[in-house]
């Protein structure tokens, strides 16, 4: 225990700032934090036996001691059950059931690299940030899949040469979207492939015409429905 408390404050200077993200960094101070707890409730125990004598107003100290454990616990786990990048599953299949054998696909990188499990494919590091490189990706990776999830929609409003790129040569294979209490759309992301062009209006159109598919996703305070369309 002594050396593992050592090593968890090595630890804490080391990953401080991933610490206070995504959650699996802390892994490595989890049978430490197991063992903590453990000893807090045999403390917690030992120590009510001693004050009060009367066992059945130990256990209901000792079942709120537990409560109150439990509450931020709780808490904790649905943050991360509910941190969920939908969709990824989605277009993965999709790949996996229209791409050509060495393709490959670019895509919006973090967890958009979900994708690439699911669609059992390639992939690059992000979407290139020039034409120069995604060329080269398409003509020497063949990664003519290209997968723009929302954090980088954004890139096909931008007034550049990469953007105009992408309208000119893509084609819109899969959409999915989000409805908000105002009937609007709300994208969540855009599967393409090479061999466009597109613009918003193939966009809506296709929504039009359907058919509009959904997948539940389930989370701690319920079910979330993802709308998509394959084109």
């Amino acid at each position: 225990m002594f050396y593992y408390l050592v090593g968890a404050i090595l630890w804490f200077i080391y990953a401080s700032y991933k610490l206070q993200g995504h959650n699996y960094h802390q892994y490595p101070l989890m049978p430490l934090i197991s063992f903590m707890i453990a000893y807090f409730l045999i403390f917690l125990s030992v120590n009510i036996s001693n004050i009060f004598k009367t066992k059945k107003l130990k256990v209901i100290i000792i079942l709120l001691a537990l409560i109150l454990l439990i509450s931020p616990m709780t808490e904790s786990k649905n943050r991360m059950y509910d941190t969920q990048f939908v969709g990824l599953d989605i277009a993965g299949d999709y790949i996996k059931e229209n791409k050509l054998e060495g393709e490959r696909v670019m895509h919006s990188s973090h967890q958009a690299y979900g994708l690439l499990w699911h669609g059992n494919i390639k992939g690059t590091r992000g979407i290139p940030d020039s034409v120069e490189k995604m060329e080269n990706a398409r003509v020497n990776l063949s990664a003519n899949w290209l997968f723009i999830y929302s954090w980088d929609l954004q890139i096909l409003s931008e007034p550049d040469e990469r953007s105009s790129y992408i309208r000119e040569n893509y084609e819109v294979k899969q959409i999915a979207f989000n409805v908000d209490q105002n009937g609007q759309l709300m994208p969540v992301y855009l599967l393409l492939k090479y061999g466009g062009p597109f613009s918003e209006n193939d966009i809506n159109e296709a929504i039009k015409e359907g058919p509009v598919l959904t997948k539940p996703y389930e989370f701690s305070f319920g079910t979330r429905d993802l709308n998509y369309v394959n084109v």
